[in-house]
């Protein structure tokens, strides 16, 4: 049996324009807000519960293209400047199937539907999640909370 490792919420927010990524413990990660007049589609993350002053951490936007796939540009904030897109996104959660890649093109976290290990059918919504060693798995998650929310 697994065991919690975050949980998501929306308390007291409107769900189209904030979500919330807790630990197990109910300890704010993350606050994922959407960012008002943008031409693309684009999510702001926050370290824990942000201030006015605070800046984002990093951005996720929906990449502009006529593709069957969507796919979504990261940006790492960097004191006050945005450097080059950091990561790319590709896939549909709706499809169960994701991936986030780095600069160099690398795999770095991707989701699928899960295989059963035996002659159990799993449902659509049952997916696997592998990220590679090193990653920031909350960093992750909002990744896939933000791509979520554009597709």
């Amino acid at each position: 049996m697994g065991h919690l490792v975050f949980r998501v919420d929306n308390y007291a927010s409107n769900v189209r324009n904030e979500v919330l990524l807790m630990d197990a413990a109910g300890q704010l990660l993350l606050t994922l807000r959407r960012k008002r007049w943008s031409f693309r589609k684009r999510w702001q993350a926050y370290r824990g519960d942000p201030v006015e002053s605070d800046k984002p951490k990093f951005s996720l936007a929906k990449s502009l293209g006529f593709s069957n796939k969507t796919t979504a540009s990261v940006f790492v904030y960097v004191s006050k400047q945005i450097k080059y897109c950091d990561y790319q996104i590709e896939g549909s959660l709706c499809k169960s199937l994701c991936t986030i890649l780095n600069k160099a093109g690398e795999i770095i976290a991707q989701i699928k539907q899960k295989e059963a290990k035996c002659d159990i059918m799993l449902g659509n919504d049952v997916l696997s999640l592998v990220i590679d060693a090193g990653v920031d798995q909350a960093f992750v998650m909002g990744l896939l909370i933000m791509f979520n929310q554009i597709g």
